[in-house]
């Protein structure tokens, strides 16, 4: 079976992805927020160098991050190809 954990964006979230890793988990869900956390592709990227779980978006402020273009080489293009567009509610 697969278990998922929600996770907050913040810098070293990456920590806490790799315990949940160790834990038997096998995604995150990380969701955004300007006001509240840091930026979602540096911290999904991080996750995504430093384990082998899947990262995924849970919440994204489409208006605001589609002007926002990944850079075309680096950690978060790597991450471009990890991330698993799901609708979590099917």
């Amino acid at each position: 079976m697969d278990y998922g954990i929600a996770i907050p964006s913040y810098i070293n979230a990456w920590k806490d992805v790799q315990a949940a890793e160790k834990a038997g988990f096998t995604h995150a869900w990380f969701f955004d927020s300007q006001l509240i956390y840091s930026d979602v592709w540096a911290t999904m990227a991080l996750a995504a160098e430093n384990t082998k779980i899947a990262v995924k978006i849970a919440v994204l402020r489409i208006p605001i991050q589609s002007a926002i273009k990944p850079p075309a080489k680096g950690p978060i293009a790597r991450l471009a190809i990890r991330i698993d567009v799901t609708d979590p509610t099917a």
